[in-house]
């Protein structure tokens, strides 16, 4: 294990150019074949397949730091979101207008492996009729299942004895994933379900005709299925970031004459110059060391760093439309409202999504619940030992162990149990009624207030237990707008949730059918009360719990999106800009239905396959 290993960052100082105005272009600047803006998911798979090869040399820049010591390692502990040293960045979108002007609360990964070094650790894929629309709804040609699946496996190593060796599952790739309720011990294999409440789930689902599926991310499932998570926690059950999977010390050691790492370091624009023919093309990036305000000197110094071959945008849904916008490349209104010269007139943040969550939450026993964990310090103590010394307990993670996908169309709503469904979901693959719309995430704890980490009040002595319904095919659809020409200034996110009435009436199917979930487990005879669920089952008081219980699902997504009224091409090359693309979850014409992580390393592993191809 690499933790305590210095990880081989560069001097800003030492690989740019320092400039003696803010925007002008050296005549003689330092150069990179390729130029990663943002460490997270893609870019820390693009900083690895392209410093492969020989004779390649490759920068990456991140605002965080190397992240790489013990505790950020261990998957419970790690996913801390909340202080002045997270890992992350938080703010609040603008009010939002169909939930009561609620403001939702923002977080973005910050530090070499972005959000995959404090999300759940939920590695999740979509189902093949998710890719197979692309071409008919957005003239996208090349992403079908079959051109996604092999950047799928070529991730992924599968350890869990049901999944290592089935077809669609990689064996050689780097993230290592574990399933939920399997734990590598020397050479057993040993089943670990946390909770009762977990087994009164699963009851329940039996009960209500959901099917369980054995193997998590098996295209050939029911559409509509209970399943242990694949997680990305390794066979020492550390957390397997992007960092720790793609750009471990060892490989940026053994690569340091191809890859050199910025961290700490802010792009503060693109270089977007004119060719002899009259093209526009990226020459470099200008940066800046990220300080703090208080920090920060009167006038920060400039840096430039030039890209021979490209620069490749690769710093999530949010901060990607805000570099491109800062830098010309976005709405020609909003760009001219801020006196900033329009290079490009693209939609870049105007088709922005994200999933919609609502946490239905009961009391339950407090020895049932990690709050337990959390409020008994010798309870910590044993989960400590236990984890330590025997590998399994709660600090392994994650939170949601089970999952429930569902199609709402598949919910009987006379009985509200799971219709009859066909035999898998690659019988009509190309159906885009074939893509769940809904998902339950099952998590031992009441869930806390995503603007403040803090717990809901449930009794005292007791523990909670959520059900997580979370629409993930939603059909709102928000914004992402710079506020000014400052890039270190958060920009204005409008998730926009109910902005389109359909997802309200999915919602009020999903919230139905997840008390009538609760209902099924009380009748098992497991100890839960009603905390936080609407006060009946009457169609006003689902909307109403709905609108003001709302939370974002903080998987953003399809600011940049692929298509012919997109901002980038089916390579990921922003129009109408040379030697510039996209690689993160921007791309997607619509949020997936599945947590993004494992979809935005595929985006990774494809763009660079795209970039070695034409280089």
């Amino acid at each position: 294990m690499f933790w305590g290993k210095s990880f081989p960052t560069s001097s800003l100082a030492d690989v740019s150019t320092p400039l003696n105005h803010e925007k002008e272009t050296p005549v003689s600047p330092k150069t990179f074949d390729y130029i990663i803006v943002g460490g997270g998911a893609a870019g820390c798979v693009l900083a690895r397949r392209l410093s492969e090869g020989k004779g390649c040399s490759v920068l990456v820049i991140d605002r965080g730091k190397p992240r790489y010591d013990w505790a950020s390692r261990v998957p419970l502990i790690s996913r801390k979101v909340f202080g002045p040293d997270a890992p992350a960045t938080f703010f609040e979108s603008v009010p939002a207008a169909q939930a009561g002007g609620a403001l939702l609360g923002i977080v973005k990964g910050k530090g070499l492996g972005g959000t995959t070094l404090v999300n759940g650790t939920m590695w999740t894929r979509p189902v093949p009729a998710e890719f197979e629309v692309y071409k008919e709804k957005w003239a996208v040609d090349e992403w079908s299942w079959s051109d996604v699946l092999p950047a799928f496996k070529k991730s992924e190593t599968a350890l869990s004895p049901d999944n290592k060796d089935a077809g669609f599952r990689g064996k050689d790739g780097e993230f290592l994933l574990s399933l939920c309720n399997w734990r590598p011990i020397q050479a057993r294999m040993i089943q670990d379900i946390q909770y009762e409440s977990y087994r009164k789930v699963y009851r329940a689902a039996h009960n209500l005709n959901i099917p369980e599926a054995k193997r998590a991310n098996d295209p050939s499932t029911p559409l509509t299925n209970i399943t242990f998570a694949d997680m990305t926690v390794d066979s020492s059950g550390y957390r397997s970031s992007a960092s720790a999977a793609y750009l471990p010390p060892k490989f940026a050691k053994a690569h340091k004459e191809s890859l050199t790492v910025l961290t700490e370091t802010i792009v503060t624009a693109l270089d977007v110059q004119s060719d002899d023919d009259g093209k526009l093309f990226v020459a470099g990036v200008f940066l800046e060391k990220d300080v703090t305000t208080s920090q920060q000197a009167s006038t920060p110094q400039t840096f430039y760093i030039a890209a021979r071959h490209e620069v490749i945008c690769s710093a999530g849904a949010i901060s990607t439309p805000q570099l491109l916008q800062v830098s010309g490349i976005g709405p020609r209104a909003l760009l001219s409202s801020l006196s900033i010269p329009v290079h490009v007139d693209l939609p870049v943040g105007q088709t922005f999504q994200d999933h919609i969550n609502i946490p239905l939450i009961w009391s339950c026993p407090l020895s049932d619940s990690v709050m337990s964990f959390i409020s008994n310090p010798l309870v910590a103590l044993k989960e400590f030992f236990k984890y330590m010394v025997l590998g399994t307990g709660l600090f392994l993670g994650p939170f949601p162990q089970t999952i429930i996908w569902i199609s709402s169309k598949s919910i009987d709503e006379t009985t509200w149990t799971i219709k009859e469904q066909s035999e898998g979901r690659e019988v009509v693959a190309s159906d885009e009624e074939n893509i769940p719309d809904l998902e339950f995430m099952i998590i031992a704890l009441p869930v806390p207030n995503p603007r403040t980490g803090k717990f809901p009040p449930v009794p005292a002595g007791k523990g909670g237990f959520t059900i997580l319904v979370s629409l993930i095919h939603p059909t709102s659809t928000g914004s992402v707008h710079i506020n000014s020409t400052n890039p270190r200034a958060d920009p204005s996110v409008d998730l926009a949730p109910f902005s389109s009435p359909a997802d309200v009436a999915v919602l009020k199917k999903g919230v139905r059918l997840g008390m009538r979930m609760g209902q099924e487990m009380q009748k098992l005879g497991y100890p839960m009360s009603d905390f936080q669920v609407p006060q009946s089952e009457q169609d006003a008081d689902l909307e109403t719990f709905i609108r003001t219980k709302v939370e974002s699902g903080l998987h953003f997504a399809a600011s940049c999106p692929m298509g012919a009224e997109g901002v980038v091409d089916e390579k990921l090359r922003v129009k109408g800009v040379k030697k510039l693309r996209v690689a993160d979850a921007s791309v997607f014409p619509r949020v997936p239905a599945a947590h993004t992580m494992a979809p935005t390393v595929m985006i990774g592993e494809r763009c660079a396959d795209f970039l070695r191809e034409e280089h």
